[in-house]
């Protein structure tokens, strides 16, 4: 016996179906976090019988220069190769998974955001970070968002009810700042009227592979400047890889600035090329991040994609 659904059933089944999908995801997540665990553990445990026959049959090796402060490390080229692999292959299967702010937003200030002004952006099916509206069509992204050479782009809405293509319109030369054309079809973000001061709260939106897509933290230093990023201040809270280029909002949910960087990073930018996932960023929680500042941002973004 078969059921007819009527018109009010219809968001009922939309929320079935989105519930399956998000726990696919998660089976698929827990697959290959499991995978890359194990992979990582067998090459870099010294007891390890696989680290032991990989040490014992090395090619012609590879020298590689990790993060600064990391040891030199001489890795052999078909291992590259198999890494280089796997970390893609992480990457563009994590990414059909990666999850969007909007419904982790509710009750917060982040809301409206989150569901309207948020984009998550990618580049032939592969996830490369996150984007704010700041007018119906134009967005704002850090700049090392975009890889060099690409100009076409893909995004999807924060509330998953917008996706379209994207066109790069402009990179600064003067700070990590990007502007990218898009269809009408964002609800563009508020600036703040002023900076944020020392201790004021803030949350930040963005679309990791593994991990929250909304995070709250605080204002650590109202101003700084980091180079080759730009003018702006730090904060204490747990963005993690998805969130660059994505919008840290206030109290009223007005823009304060993009999530940019991260001064320190320490062993994350490896770990997170082995793995496709931001592992030091999910062990250590909240961590200091760099935000370039929206004033600066709005100013840059008319100089160099002037209407």
């Amino acid at each position: 016996m078969f059921a007819i659904c009527s018109d009010n059933a219809a968001p009922r089944v939309k929320r079935f179906a989105a519930a399956g999908r998000g726990f696919c995801c998660g089976l698929l997540k827990k697959q290959i976090l499991g995978l890359l665990f194990r992979k990582i553990i067998r090459t870099t445990h010294p007891a390890h019988p696989k680290r032991q026959r990989f040490l014992k049959n090395w090619p012609s090796p590879l020298a590689l220069r990790p993060a600064e402060g990391l040891p030199m490390r001489v890795v052999p080229i078909p291992a590259c190769r198999r890494g280089l692999s796997v970390a893609l292959l992480a990457a563009a299967l994590l990414g059909a998974c990666a999850r969007l702010p909007a419904e982790e937003a509710r009750g917060t200030p982040a809301e409206a955001v989150a569901a309207q002004g948020f984009a998550r952006l990618s580049a032939t099916g592969l996830p490369l970070g996150s984007a704010v509206a700041v007018a119906l069509d134009r967005l704002l992204t850090n700049a090392h968002v975009i890889p060099e050479g690409v100009e076409q782009l893909a995004f999807r809405r924060g509330d998953g009810a917008a996706s379209g293509p994207a066109r790069l319109l402009a990179r600064s030369d003067r700070m990590d700042l990007a502007v990218l054309e898009v269809p009408a079809v964002f609800a563009p973000a508020q600036p703040a009227p002023q900076s944020p001061a020392e201790g004021d709260p803030l949350w930040a939106a963005g679309s990791p592979a593994a991990g929250p897509a909304v995070v709250a933290g605080r204002v650590a230093i109202p101003a700084a400047t980091l180079p080759g990023h730009g003018p702006g201040f730090t904060a204490r809270i747990g963005a993690l890889l998805g969130y660059s280029g994505g919008p840290a909002l206030d109290g009223q949910g007005r823009l304060l600035g993009l999530v940019t960087a991260v001064p320190q990073p320490g062993a994350a930018p490896l770990l997170a090329a082995l793995s496709g996932v931001d592992l030091d960023g999910l062990a250590r929680g909240e961590r200091e991040v760099f935000l370039l500042g929206i004033g600066d941002a709005l100013a840059e973004a008319a100089r160099i994609a002037p209407r």
